[in-house]
């Protein structure tokens, strides 16, 4: 018998382990102590990038929606901007495809013109866009700062992706 760690997570290695020994992509384990001592924890793992992306958002749904805890500020706004990177695919289109035509750097040109705070005593959404700005002043939709900020992250992850996405196609 193993000793017993009470009061530590339990180590990503462990669901890792899971996930091999039973031949799956993704594990969550949701673990809780009740009591006046009481915790809770979730654990995720995912054979893979993708893989691993799923098993944290079905964690964090879990812990969020289905159990009502709370969760920390850090996750909270990791997922707004994986929720807002899905909105910008399924709502405004923008495909992966598409994104890998935007090899120059205008992913990320157009983050910086979100993340870069209006002008003194301008509102975010009166002003044109920076002069870095990559497109069409049709698609220079601001809002408040910490909306521009949420869109700029996003913009981030779609370039970061591109560029795996380009690595393992020069790779192969």
């Amino acid at each position: 018998m193993t000793d017993i760690l009470e009061g530590t997570d339990i180590p990503i290695e462990a669901a890792r382990e899971i996930a091999e020994r039973y031949g799956y992509h993704q594990v969550v384990i949701v673990a809780r102590v009740v009591g006046e001592n009481g915790r809770e924890h979730v654990t995720t793992y995912g054979a893979g990038r993708d893989h691993c992306a799923v098993a944290a958002h079905i964690g964090e749904f879990l812990r969020a929606k289905v159990m009502g805890w709370p969760c920390e500020p850090h996750e909270r706004v990791a997922s707004e901007i994986a929720r807002e990177r899905e909105r910008q695919m399924q709502v405004e289109g923008w495909t992966v495809a598409h994104d890998d035509q935007h090899s120059c750097g205008e992913l990320a040109d157009a983050a910086a013109c979100y993340a870069h705070p209006a002008p003194h005593g301008v509102r975010p959404q009166a002003g044109p866009p920076p002069k870095l700005w990559p497109w069409s002043l049709h698609w220079w939709k601001p809002k408040d700062r910490r909306r521009n900020l949420i869109r700029a992250a996003a913009l981030i992850v779609a370039e970061i992706e591109r560029l795996d996405r380009a690595d393992k196609r020069e790779a192969a």
